[in-house]
């Protein structure tokens, strides 16, 4: 596990260079899509003994957390947090190291001042599943370049290789080759990237009671 920064919560170590050792505490982090580094990064704080909890991402698969080494007991799952979203991760940033969140939309600056208020008061990270968040402090992007493991209509995928970028306020965008599995040379530092050419390697809403949300626990919600 690499070293985590303080006042961050821990991401995978193929990632760490990329995301100065983590994502902030007590603020907002983006991504593009609920995939496998949404799971790598859930996987590493539940890993270190922190909780997490999923809101609105009914698709995202426990078994994911599962195999970057996650501990699903340590994940609160609220696949459908009903008509207020946004006061579910109030509430929920009280009490764990971070939020994953997916809306219907993203939330203009007064709907979102009231979230991030609290998440400054208890510490919480949030990682939202979209872009412009007001006052993101860092972007998150993948892609697959390279599957390891299947030849010409046989075998099994026994890794995955992801170009992963990360832009901040007032920094170039950056990459890191990160790999999922067994796949050759596993990782390679984070390089420099200004965005141009080829990657290198390859109105408001809702704030009211949430007594309508859907919560179950991850462990319940295995895929048949």
């Amino acid at each position: 596990m690499a070293r985590v920064a303080e006042g961050r919560v821990p991401v995978p170590a193929g990632l760490s260079g990329l995301l100065d050792g983590g994502l902030l505490k007590g603020a907002v982090s983006s991504i593009d899509a609920a995939g496998a580094v949404t799971a790598g990064i859930v996987a590493e704080i539940t890993a270190a003994g922190g909780h997490v909890a999923i809101v609105g991402l009914p698709d995202f698969s426990p078994l994911s957390i599962v195999e970057h080494g996650g501990d699903l007991s340590r994940v609160l799952d609220v696949p459908e947090p009903g008509d207020s979203p946004l006061e579910v991760v109030a509430l929920l940033a009280d009490g764990v190291d971070m939020v994953v969140v997916k809306l219907g939309r993203t939330p203009p600056p007064s709907a979102a001042r009231p979230v991030m208020a609290r998440l400054r008061g208890s510490g919480c990270a949030l990682l939202y599943v979209g872009d412009g968040w007001p006052g993101s402090k860092v972007s998150v992007a993948s892609r697959v370049t390279a599957i390891h493991g299947l030849g010409a209509g046989h075998g099994r995928i026994r890794g995955v290789e992801f170009h992963v970028t990360a832009r901040g306020a007032g920094r170039p965008e950056r990459g890191v080759r990160w790999t999922v599995g067994d796949c050759p040379a596993s990782e390679a530092a984070a390089t420099a990237w200004d965005g141009d050419g080829a990657a290198p390697g390859g109105p408001d809403a809702d704030v009211g009671a949430a007594g309508d949300a859907n919560v179950s626990p991850f462990p319940l919600r295995w895929a048949e």
